[in-house]
């Protein structure tokens, strides 16, 4: 994990201001503590306080991303994730 921190630290901080962290593929972990994605998050807010993140992290975080379909839990903002093919 240090050294996908590391990678994060270098894209949040040598390149302006990020509005938005697009976590992908979050497989094989089927849970945040896999990606100790709590601290991980907070360590890349203190980089960049506006930031907002998706819920790939196994963490509900900013907003929602549903893969290959348009659906909303009413709660949050969401981004649909359509592939042009159908295949997800």
């Amino acid at each position: 994990m240090d050294y996908v921190f590391t990678l994060n630290q270098e894209l949040l901080s040598n390149y302006g201001k990020i509005d938005i962290l697009w976590y992908d593929g979050d497989w094989p972990l089927r849970n945040y503590d896999g990606w100790n994605t709590v601290e991980m998050n907070q360590r890349l807010w203190a980089l960049q306080p506006d930031i907002i993140i998706n819920n790939r992290s196994h963490l509900e975080e900013d907003y929602g991303t549903p893969e290959e379909s348009v659906t909303s839990d009413g709660k949050r903002g969401r981004e649909a994730c359509m592939t042009f093919n159908g295949l997800s």
